[in-house]
């Protein structure tokens, strides 16, 4: 079961606190990472819900270093089938145009995982790249104003938001 890592380096044309604020915000993460559609966070654990419509399903994670509006490391348990573990490290400063981040990504994957590392790998390296344009889009989508990134339109949010409207009236 040897981990495989990834690194991906860039730049976002915001602030570093503006970085930062969108990157610790919990409500605003189903807006910018696909395929996640809430996060329930409790002191340095959370839970993400992932996955399609047909398969969604809570992962359990949990904050392993918090250096604020510098570094973030994340682990998440059996993220994805024939993954045990994902770390995820996103590591910014500042340049003189807006934020330089480096974001790192070491997968470990389960007994069969072993065999499929190339392709978890792939994988791994496509949604780094969706999540990074995600991200982006969303710091352009709130501008370097003083809005609050969860005050920004988000369908994602608003859809889980009625979801959850609607079965608490059902109660």
């Amino acid at each position: 079961m040897a981990p495989f890592e990834i690194v991906l380096n860039g730049h976002l044309p915001a602030s570093p606190g503006r970085v930062w604020a969108l990157l610790v915000d919990h409500a605003a993460v189903p807006c910018w990472l696909e395929g996640v559609s809430a996060v329930v966070s409790g002191g340095d654990e959370f839970l993400v819900l992932a996955g399609g419509a047909a398969d969604q399903a809570w992962v359990l994670g949990e904050v392993i270093e918090v250096e604020p509006r510098r570094r973030l490391v994340i682990r998440l348990d059996d993220p994805a089938a024939n993954l045990c573990e994902v770390r995820v490290g996103w590591s910014i400063v500042p340049d003189e145009a807006g934020t330089r981040f480096e974001l790192r990504v070491t997968g470990v994957p389960g007994v069969f995982g072993t065999l499929l590392a190339p392709l978890l790998r792939l994988r791994a390296e496509v949604a780094m790249a969706r999540a990074v344009r995600g991200f982006r889009a969303a710091l352009e989508a709130r501008g370097e104003g003083g809005r609050d990134p969860a005050d920004a339109p988000c369908p994602e949010r608003e859809a889980r938001r009625a979801e959850m409207a609607r079965a608490a009236a059902t109660v």
